[in-house]
């Protein structure tokens, strides 16, 4: 399965990914297997571990579910035993997508911006049509549904990351530049927007044209999302990104399924 793949995969089932510290306690020498003690009251039993690490008794180790399986990564620099926790990825997709666009070359009312629900892919930055029409800008929006509601009460989140995946064009034309990265803004909508409305209308002021990393086109990567605007959509002042540039050179088509994926990971008491 590729990177890709196990995105969707991810996201299509809901599947949650954990991991612990803990202490080996015991090493099974013939079935090249540890117990660790991970501080819940029931240890991880029948634990591979990497080429690199040498297993000892008493070693303090970061274990990672891999699979159906757990398997020790290494041995940490400090032992930090205590309150034991627990440590899980959750994967939120955007629950809709809106997708419009507007041809800038026309005169009023054609020049203005129309929307509508989007369902495999969204663009954005500028694309040349044809004589009779000229050049077209994009955007995409991406909804999600309270992030806050969706993390368990009394987790401590310790990473966010946002998620983006670059696809070749749909249609008959451009793919865009070899590399170009998605335009990234924030937003506090809660409904499709009316036609007309713009882009730069809908962004937030603290939080546009953020330009986290460039993708060539069949590439997928997930970049830190800003504390700043974590805590904005964990609070509901952000609903939601917007995916915009008026820049020919910033012009990409991205999957939605696999697309402004939030990656959260939080940490639970044991």
């Amino acid at each position: 399965m590729d990177l890709a793949q196990g995105v969707r995969a991810a996201v299509a089932r809901g599947r949650q990914s954990g991991s612990y510290l803990g202490t080996v306690t015991a090493i099974d020498a013939t079935a090249l297997a540890l117990t660790i003690d991970i501080g819940t009251g029931t240890p991880l039993t029948g634990v591979r571990w990497v080429g690199s690490y040498a297993p000892v008794v008493g070693d303090f180790v970061t274990v990672l579910r891999a699979g159906t399986s757990w398997v020790v990564l290494g041995k940490l620099s400090k032992d930090l035993t205590g309150p034991g926790f627990v440590e899980q990825t959750m994967y939120v997709a955007p629950a809709t997508w809106a997708l419009g666009g507007a041809w800038t070359d026309q005169a009023p009312p054609d020049d203005s911006w129309d929307w509508g629900g989007a369902h495999d892919y969204i663009q954005q930055g500028s694309e040349w049509a044809d004589e009779a029409y000229g050049w077209r800008e994009y955007a995409g929006i991406a909804y999600y549904q309270s992030l806050a509601a969706q993390v368990p009460v009394g987790a401590t989140i310790t990473a966010a990351r946002v998620r983006m995946a670059r696809i070749e064009a749909i249609w008959e034309g451009s793919s865009g530049a070899a590399l170009v990265a998605p335009v990234i803004s924030g937003h506090a909508q809660a409904t499709l927007p009316p036609a007309g409305r713009t882009p730069a209308a809908m962004k937030l002021a603290a939080y546009t044209d953020w330009r986290p990393g460039r993708l060539a086109v069949g590439q997928a990567s997930s970049w830190a999302l800003p504390s700043t605007w974590l805590t904005a959509l964990m609070s509901g002042a952000m609903t939601g990104l917007i995916f915009h540039s008026a820049r020919v050179d910033d012009f990409a088509w991205f999957q939605t399924d696999l697309s402004g994926v939030l990656e959260i990971t939080y940490r639970l008491p044991a």
